[in-house]
């Protein structure tokens, strides 16, 4: 369990779990100002900030980063008691269980390892092959080892042989359905997949990662479709007692690859088309369009906030750097956040929200929980809703919200508080002019 902060009254500095973010959420230094008790000792009561200059002088660098990272609501709201094993903020049976089995780690809370960090990206790759989901879950069962065979049946005492169908020589165990049968190896130089040596040190993950990581991204397609179909060729010797060759097994992974492609083209098509362009709002309301530009080396992000009026008019601009932020989500919360305030300071009180944050629009149109990591500046959002007599909120394509792109792009080269009324830098009102054009050709 853990906190999460709100006015700081009931948190202990130096014994609770409070910082968010990786490790187990507690200061990593004893006490060294006897002065500072209680997390409403390191905020501004009078504008709920932290009191930066203090949190720098007592914490190092990378806490105090953490620290000036975590957002608390404005409104002064009491701390809230959280689950630390989920970013939700909330008790589930399934975060409780992961955290269960990560907690029997003790390097669990260490550094992510060079190997820990491929294989999240080697997880993504798989997830984001344009295949079925039938063929993905497939390999990841390759992967830990999931597939019924023989070995495994033996072990499980279900069958009393385990020798290979396919090359009728060895035991078939998941690493020789894989590298070590010659039907397989047949297969695969077929194809034109050559996958790096294995090496007599690397466990069969290890050398599964790295031969993947070999392949560009048309050999990784194959190479999982031909997996597939080798493990179908095998199973339908045992239950249909059809013994296929290397060649019908070659033809049948290019003519599924080749169909696959055309479905997954016509799909891509399909959705591109209805991308559409920036529409004006109606007469009596003016529409909000925010984004973005993160830098996670420095922790810091650009907001780009732009109004317009019915006929596209430029109303305002306005560019607004943040220091300490965490991730590109809280950047587009941030964004959001100010896009209100922006509002409510030039007078719109009948606005429409718009951009192509589809996170931040989710969570502000079905409001999330207050526990979560972002959740202080959700709520802060959502306590900024009542002051507008219109209200709505809409998720568009990047090139709906282009205006608002240039403009966070403009303020990353230069990046300070800025507003214009009426005009913006020549970019900026340039996307404007071509966003124009598509509803009104004459303007």
């Amino acid at each position: 369990m853990g906190w999460r902060a709100g006015n700081g009254l009931s948190i202990d500095i130096w014994n609770d779990a409070w910082i968010s973010g990786p490790g187990n959420g507690k200061v990593s230094l004893e006490a060294t100002n006897r002065q500072l008790i209680v997390v409403a000792d390191l905020i501004n009561v009078e504008d709920h900030t932290w009191k930066e200059d203090l949190i720098l002088s007592v914490f190092n660098h990378q806490q105090a980063a953490q620290i000036l990272c975590m957002p608390f609501p404005e409104n002064g709201a009491p701390d809230l008691r959280i689950w630390r094993g989920d970013r939700s903020g909330i008790f589930s049976v399934r975060s409780g269980y992961r955290w269960l089995i990560n907690s029997t780690d003790d390097s669990s809370n260490d550094p992510p390892t060079v190997e820990e960090t491929w294989q999240n990206k080697f997880y993504k790759y798989v997830w984001a092959l344009k295949l079925p989901s039938k063929i993905r879950i497939h390999f990841w069962c390759v992967i830990n080892n999931f597939i019924p065979t023989f070995s495994n049946l033996v072990t499980q005492k279900i069958l009393a042989q385990s020798q290979c169908l396919l090359c009728q020589s060895d035991c078939e165990t998941v690493s020789h359905l894989v590298k070590g049968c010659s039907f397989v190896q047949k297969v695969l130089s077929e194809l034109r997949i050559f996958t790096c040596p294995w090496q007599p040190e690397q466990s069969f993950v290890s050398w599964l990662f790295s031969a993947f990581d070999s392949l560009n991204s048309t050999a990784r397609r194959t190479f999982v479709v031909a997996l597939w179909a080798i493990w179908g060729s095998r199973n339908k010797i045992i239950h249909e007692g059809l013994v296929q060759s290397v060649r019908e097994v070659v033809n049948f992974c290019r003519i599924y690859i080749k169909e696959t492609d055309a479905s997954f083209s016509f799909s891509t098509t399909t959705t591109r088309t209805n991308s559409g362009h920036w529409n004006p709002p109606p007469v009596d309301r003016v529409k909000v369009n925010f984004d973005t530009c993160f830098d996670p080396t420095r922790l810091r992000s650009i907001s780009g906030i732009i109004f317009r009026n019915s006929q596209g008019h430029l109303l305002a601009a306005s560019t607004i750097p943040n220091p300490y932020v965490m991730n590109p989500e809280m950047a587009e919360a941030i964004a959001c956040d100010q896009a209100f305030i922006l509002s409510k300071e030039l007078g719109f009180k009948r606005i429409e929200v718009e951009s192509d944050a589809l996170l931040v629009i989710s969570k502000v149109v079905n409001p999330v929980n207050g526990r979560s990591e972002l959740g202080a500046v959700y709520s802060n959002i959502l306590v900024k809703r009542r002051d507008f007599e219109f209200l709505c909120f809409s998720h568009v394509y990047r090139n709906r919200d282009n205006a608002a792109h240039v403009l966070a792009s403009v303020g990353k080269h230069n990046p300070q508080f800025r507003v214009w009324i009426k005009e913006a830098p020549q970019p900026v009102e340039e996307a404007v002019s071509r966003d124009k054009e598509w509803f009104n050709p004459l303007n």
